[in-house]
């Protein structure tokens, strides 16, 4: 739906084209990224917007949509601005598992812009299909010309630029003249193409009257469609007719930018996922295939991808589609130009390889050597990464790159970096005359081997830096790994392991990294670093499924990491050691091995180790309950972290400073921090612990009773693990802990469900807090159905399980179940063994939410004894003990009072 310049809001407006809100005499300024945001939920007023639509075309993400919390974060500044109560959002309203739906407030009349559709005027050519997308361009374009007289619309060959000249002509109620310059290089053709359009003789070039012509005209919008072959002569002849037409505006259809003085280029790039599969559908069917059925989606969304978003891409695509299916169009695209050819018919157009050799025949020889070179990126890549791949004699990458841009044959993106489309790649590579060369330089980088000669081993701010920007180079260090083994490159295939080890650490995707492990191993004559190299890339995959022969591969590593020289390596391993071992072999051993670590990383200046170190020993202190010593050693953890240039590590030390607080009886402070630790996340490319986040949220906010709030982050959580690709044990995390919030709830088939289907994800792992909890969910679920048999059964199988990893919380909580059950069958003894037992944990509980839970139930234990008055009394202190923002505390401390006023029972 379009929209006026002046949006409604409930109690002001909002001027889309300022951006600036103006509510009740306040004025607030909407940044750049906020205006564009709402503009397009204006545009699309009413229907529900997936996250990802908003990040390829707000944020302008193209290809594999990353991982990222940008566009939440983003309507929640923006509900601050619009929405009376941000906290009860009446216009920008979330849908839950989807993203977002801007509506009107029930007041207010729904406007469009203001375009007046007319009949396509005489020279406009004529259209034999439908238009199909690219509103929002529209828009743009509209907006454009309302500010400025010469816009160029800017894209590679095939992106659909005439047609959108065209489309945007037809809407338009001014004198249209369409002039098509394809194949006109010279000014005289220029102008008798514009003179025949008007309808005028030819003039001399040296006394061009056709700007006093157009002048004569009005309001008149001439279209100078496919000007590229013009670049040399435009601009002048442009800005002269310009000069005499005031009121004329120019609209340019390009494949290079021109760069005229006051020229505003629109780039017309790939149609959107949606939007692309719109127009296959809709040219698939004018072709006569059978429909496409919703088991076909996921073909179709591929097919789309690897046709690049390319209207001419697409179109020839959908017309072979009534004799191949849309699997074997995906199967079929390593021979694309065969593939996307049209039949019938000829011209500039008739094939892509046509357009392409087009593009190819108009650049210069230093930019196509550039262009050749630069098909050995998978995917995206940096500026940085381009000037270690490109070799071409006396020429600046720089220069070459920024000329590519300007002929559309490379796209910059957000964040500085590049991207060459799927089928321009794949004919650039057809023109590289010496691709082991270049994949071999592509690999060095990739591997830190020539910029760094020794990566891993570098300073600090290089090394973090290094390590950030690993982050976004999986496609490129997973290309670069199977080429290296392909050559049988023992220096750069493990040291690219190395780098893929940490991004799926960080992103997951543990199936390929196995694949890959198991590539590399097979290379022949490995050095011992290599040989660490592998065994760190094993550690890593058995961390969940088989912790002890992970320690294994990490000791491996860090033996051969010695014998290697490599000092840097050692004491990352021995650190990771550390975290498994305080899992698995208790607190004293892992404390010396980060002691250990400590020392090296301060003698080889590792800063960034120092820190994951320290926040180990922080990690023990919190378990233990010392919480002053858990916030000191996580205040040095963070000066350290950021002294390595390591900021995507705070993430996690905020994180367990949030759990810090949470003990402290500070929710809102750790709710805050989680908060803060998400946005870190999301920022550095943590998207595991991104998603392990939500669900931390989820579980504070189950804590506090905010149940909708915590099912909305608990799925955004289990949507993402998934995505990833992540482990059974996290996405068991997530799905557990949503039963715990339907047993808070009392919706207990949904609890046992969810509870049993968490446990069998992770039957057979290793013992985990997450099966104590899931063990605790069946047996209150079965208590309260009477099967007490059941319930006895789990509560024991998980106090076992919370004693082996040392999670005295969730043991506590089990025991203070049970001895409630005991004690409602007369079984005292056994209920007071209970509570004595949780009473020995360590002193966390004299001020901590567990603690006014067991006064609850020792209130219950000692009132079914027939001791009324220590019951009060127990319960008195109970109260006293109550946090207000711990539901499960507060609930059971009702539920007690109620059985102490005899109007309930145990349950």
């Amino acid at each position: 739906m379009a929209t006026d310049s002046i949006w409604t809001v409930i109690d002001g407006e909002v001027d889309l084209n300022r951006g600036v809100v103006v509510r009740q005499g306040d004025v607030h300024t909407l940044t750049t990224r906020e205006l564009q945001l709402l503009r397009y939920l204006v545009t699309n007023e009413g229907e529900a917007v997936h996250r990802d639509a908003l990040l390829r075309d707000v944020w302008g993400y193209q290809g594999r949509i990353p991982s990222t919390r940008a566009p939440d974060f983003a309507v929640r500044r923006l509900r601050s601005k619009i929405e009376p109560d941000p906290s009860n959002p009446q216009l920008l309203l979330t849908v839950r598992n989807h993203g977002y739906r801007l509506v009107r407030p029930a007041t207010t009349d729904p406007t469009s812009l203001p375009i007046k559709p007319q009949p396509p005027q005489s020279s406009l050519p004529h259209q034999h299909d439908s238009f199909v997308g690219r509103r929002e361009l529209l828009e743009q374009l509209q907006n454009s010309l309302a500010h400025t007289t010469v816009v160029t619309l800017l894209g590679p060959g095939g992106s659909g630029k005439t047609r959108m000249a065209v489309q945007y002509a037809t809407l338009q109620a001014e004198e249209v003249c369409f002039c098509e310059l394809s194949g006109i290089e010279d000014v005289g053709g220029l102008m008798a193409c514009v003179a025949h359009v008007l309808g005028v003789s030819t003039p001399d070039p040296d006394r061009d009257s056709l700007g006093q012509v157009l002048e004569g005209r009005g309001k008149v919008l001439v279209i100078l469609d496919g000007a590229e072959g013009l670049a040399s002569t435009l601009n002048e002849r442009v800005a002269h007719w310009r000069s005499q037409a005031p009121q004329a505006r120019f609209l340019l259809t390009s494949r290079v930018r021109f760069r005229m003085p006051g020229e505003l280029a629109l780039f017309v790039g790939p149609l959107a996922p949606e939007e692309g599969a719109a127009l296959f559908r809709e040219r698939a069917r004018t072709a006569g295939a059978p429909p496409i059925g919703p088991a076909h989606e996921r073909a179709l969304s591929e097919l789309v991808y690897l046709l690049d978003g390319l209207p001419l891409a697409i179109e020839l695509a959908a017309a072979r589609s009534p004799v191949l299916s849309l699997e074997g169009l995906v199967a079929k695209m390593s021979e694309r130009f065969k593939l996307l050819t049209e039949r019938r018919g000829t011209g500039s157009h008739a094939t892509l390889r046509a357009v392409l050799e087009a593009s190819w025949s108009r650049t210069d020889a230093e930019c196509r050597e550039a262009l050749a070179q630069l098909s050995v990126f998978p995917g995206s890549f940096t500026l940085e990464a381009a000037e270690a791949v490109v070799r071409v004699e006396n020429a600046w990458t720089m220069d070459l790159l920024e000329r590519l841009v300007d002929q559309s044959l490379v796209r910059l993106q957000d964040r500085g970096r590049f991207r060459m489309l799927h089928s321009v790649r794949e004919f650039a590579a057809e023109h590289l005359d010496d691709p082991i060369a270049a994949e071999v330089r592509h690999g060095r980088y990739y591997a830190g081997l020539d910029a760094e000669p020794n990566a891993i081993e570098t300073t600090q701010p290089v090394l973090g830096i290094r390590r950030l920007a690993m982050t976004n180079e999986r496609e490129n260090l997973v290309t670069a790994c199977r080429r290296a083994v392909a050559r049988g490159d023992g220096e750069v295939a493990p040291q690219v392991l190395s780098w893929l080890t940490h991004v799926v650490s960080m992103q997951g995707g543990r199936a390929l990294l196995r694949e890959l492990t198991d590539l590399v191993a097979t290379v022949p004559g490995l050095t011992p670093i290599g040989q660490a190299a592998i065994e760190g890339a094993r550690g890593l995959l058995k961390e969940l499924s088989a912790p002890t022969e992970t320690i294994q591969h990490w000791r491996a590593e860090r033996d051969l990491s010695l014998a290697g020289g490599h000092a840097y390596r050692a004491t990352g391993a021995l650190v990771r050691l550390a975290h498994k071992v305080r899992w698995l072999q208790g607190h004293d051993e892992a404390r010396a091995l980060y002691n250990q670590a400590i020392a090296e990383a301060q003698a080889v200046g590792a800063a960034e180790l120092e820190a994951r170190a320290l926040h180990g020993l922080g990690q023990i202190a919190l378990t233990e309950w010392k919480l002053s010593e858990a916030k000191e050693w996580m205040q040095r953890a963070i000066a350290r972290s950021r002294e390595g240039h390591h900021p995507a590590y705070e993430s996690r030390i905020q994180s367990t400073l949030a759990k810090l607080s949470a003990a402290l009886g500070d929710p809102e402070r750790a709710e805050r921090l989680l908060l803060r630790a998400l946005e870190t996340a999301d920022r550095y490319g943590e998207s595991v612990h991104a998603a392990r986040l939500e669900c931390d949220i989820g579980m504070m906010r189950h804590m506090q009773g905010a149940f909708d709030a915590a099912t909305e982050a608990l799925d955004r959580s289990l949507e993402s693990a998934r995505r990833l690709g992540c482990s059974p044990t996290t996405i068991a995390t997530v799905i557990i802990r949503k039963a715990f919030g339907a047993l808070l709830q009392g919706k207990d088939n949904e609890a046992r469900d969810l509870a049993e289907q968490g446990l069998q994800r992770i039957a057979g792992f290793a013992p985990s807090y997450q099966q104590g909890l899931g063990h605790y969910i069946v047996a209150m679920v079965s208590h309260r159905r009477g099967e007490e048999s059941l319930a006895a059964q789990a509560w024991q199988r998980g106090i076992e399980i919370c004693e082996a990893v040392n999670e005295p919380l969730i043991a506590g909580h089990h025991r203070l179940a049970r001895a409630s059950h005991h004690a409602s069958q007369g079984r005292f003894g056994a209920a007071h063994a209970d509570l004595d037992a949780v009473k020995q944990t360590p002193a966390k509980f004299d001020d901590g939410f567990l603690w006014s839970r067991w006064l609850a139930v020792k209130a219950e234990v000692t009132w079914l004894e027939g001791n009324h008055d220590a019951a009060h009394e127990w319960l008195a202190q109970a109260e006293a003990k109550r946090w207000p923002m711990r539901f499960d505390a507060t609930s059971e401390i009702e539920r007690v009072r109620r059985i102490l006023a005899g109007t309930a029972t145990t349950p």
